[in-house]
């Protein structure tokens, strides 16, 4: 499981379960009313998103959120209900058919990429009257698009292999398990994840190092890098410095959001 990778402050989050035939490859789906003061902090995890904001007197407004390699911070420049549900590594494409690659680190509007789905998507919304309203209309949307598509097989093997090892494979072993060459690996996983694998993996090492953070006591650092197969703890410190933007010793599994987690367990 990865860790959750936002931190939020003085927001009060709705959320709801997916039906069970979605619950491998999207999150709970999410509603978060938010002011000017909210900040919404997102660390790499490996997941994408699609959200959509709600403002009174103006239309829903979706949106693609790529996969993350910097810390990155969402401010709304008005109050508004952010809805949303966190996919897995590799569904973004398998909706939307864009490559996870185009959209590495950035947020941007489902019509510039499916112009029809975002009408039909933000016209369903328009409708709603209740959060639960708005959840079926996104479920049953998320839903049509990955009966028609399911994710690579290949791509739910290498995710799940990385996930398991915690990013210590190497990456010519990963290709083996998959039944291909280390370069068509790192080809489809750029296409359906955004990110090569050696990247992938790197985030998934940082996501354990994560979990293992004990926010009730001092983290033993020097024996956490090397379980986790770092050089040292000057090495963990620096990813840490790279993808949190924070050392390990400011950061703690309790001010991270459940609703960020993939599964949102």
């Amino acid at each position: 499981m990865n860790v959750a990778s936002a931190f939020l402050n003085d927001a009060q989050l709705i959320r709801r379960s997916p039906d069970v035939r979605l619950r491998a490859f999207v999150g709970c789906f999410w509603a978060l009313p938010c002011t000017t003061e909210t900040r919404i902090r997102s660390l790499p995890d490996g997941c994408t998103a699609l959200t959509i904001e709600l403002s009174q007197g103006r239309s829903p407004q979706s949106f693609l959120t790529g996969p993350r390699l910097v810390p990155g911070e969402f401010v709304p420049a008005r109050e508004l209900t952010l809805l949303g549900v966190r996919l897995r590594p590799g569904v973004l494409f398998a909706l939307t058919g864009v490559p996870a690659s185009n959209l590495t680190e950035r947020r941007e509007p489902l019509a510039k990429w499916r112009q029809a789905d975002a009408a039909e998507l933000e016209g369903g919304l328009a409708a709603a009257y209740s959060h639960e309203d708005c959840f079926d209309v996104l479920e049953a949307f998320v839903s049509a698009r990955l009966a028609d598509k399911p994710v690579d097989e290949r791509i739910l093997l290498g995710v799940q292999l990385l996930e398991h090892c915690e990013g210590r494979i190497k990456i010519a072993d990963l290709a083996e398990r998959c039944r291909m060459s280390a370069r068509h690996l790192d080809r489809i996983f750029r296409r359906w994840v955004g990110l090569s694998p050696k990247t992938f993996a790197r985030i998934m090492r940082f996501q354990a190092s994560l979990a293992r953070l004990d926010p009730r006591s001092a983290p033993a650092l020097a024996e956490m890098a090397s379980g986790l197969g770092y050089f040292d703890q000057a090495h963990l410190s620096n990813e840490f410095a790279q993808l949190a933007g924070l050392s390990p010793r400011r950061i703690a599994p309790s001010r991270v959001a459940d609703f960020s987690k993939t599964r949102c367990e």
